[in-house]
């Protein structure tokens, strides 16, 4: 997220890197809220599991950053880590998306 500020100051910009910044925290508050408004609906406090699809041919379920967004916004992935025992982006089959029965599929 610092990354923001830092291609600000680069650039000659820093206060427009700082309200990135900020403005993604507040994105993310939004989606933990929503997150959180939506789980309490279902039994148990559920977290929604999501399948982040960031290439269908063949599909790969994403990685790297992605799975911290999960976390920040109050979700987990679909895949448990037996499943994918690293964060960086995996080739699935589709029979693996369908097993996960992922509760949102993001493409």
């Amino acid at each position: 997220v610092d990354t923001f500020v830092t291609v600000g100051e680069t650039c000659g910009v820093p206060e427009r890197g700082e309200e990135l910044k900020a403005k993604f925290w507040s994105d993310v508050t939004k989606v933990q809220e929503a997150v959180s408004l939506s789980s309490k609906r279902k039994e148990g406090n559920h977290q929604p599991r999501i399948m982040f699809l960031e290439w269908l041919d063949p599909p790969y379920d994403a990685g790297h950053w992605i799975p911290d967004m999960f976390e920040w916004s109050g979700c987990t992935s679909s895949l448990d880590s037996s499943q994918k025992p690293t964060r960086k982006s995996v080739r699935i089959l589709w029979e693996q998306l369908y097993d996960c029965d992922p509760d949102v599929v993001l493409i």
